[in-house]
């Protein structure tokens, strides 16, 4: 075999060898980008977890309070020891005021689980109520077609 056949052939397997190179490391750039971004995912839903358990808890709180000033409304605690009546209507704004904060609480704890459950990829049929995946087209409990998903 001629010396030029051989360079010719060794630089065809350094091409070939090249080429199978650069789409390998193509191959594990797209592969630790996918990784990176389920990571992120993953990272974004556990914050989400601990904000939802946050809330709760703080919800929690308020209906404690909530409950405990009733109690004392109830038992006549508050009203034994008022002067007049204005302190069993400081009570009564205490628990409307607890209330209204609980509310709004409850609208946090709804925001974030709604963020939560579409972050996980899921949507609900609009038919039948049913949790599918975001990547289903339509309901496999009624076979309705499922809204989009939302960004």
């Amino acid at each position: 075999m001629p010396k030029d056949n051989k360079d010719n052939r060794i630089n065809q397997i350094l091409a070939s060898l090249a080429a199978a190179a650069t789409s390998a490391a193509d191959g594990v750039t797209d592969a630790v980008h996918t990784a990176g971004q389920v990571v992120g995912e993953k990272y974004d839903a556990v914050k989400l977890n601990i904000e939802l358990a946050r809330l709760q808890e703080e919800q929690k709180k308020l209906f404690a309070d909530i409950g405990r000033t009733m109690f004392m409304i109830q038992a006549g605690t508050i009203a034994d020891s008022a002067d007049t009546d204005s302190e069993l209507v400081d009570a009564q704004q205490t628990v409307d005021r607890l209330l209204l904060l609980a509310d709004q609480k409850q609208q946090e704890i709804d925001l974030t689980a709604d963020r939560l459950f579409k972050l996980n990829g899921n949507i609900v049929c609009n038919v039948c109520g049913k949790v599918c995946s975001g990547k289903d087209s339509f309901c496999s409990a009624c076979g309705a077609k499922l809204p989009e998903m939302e960004e």
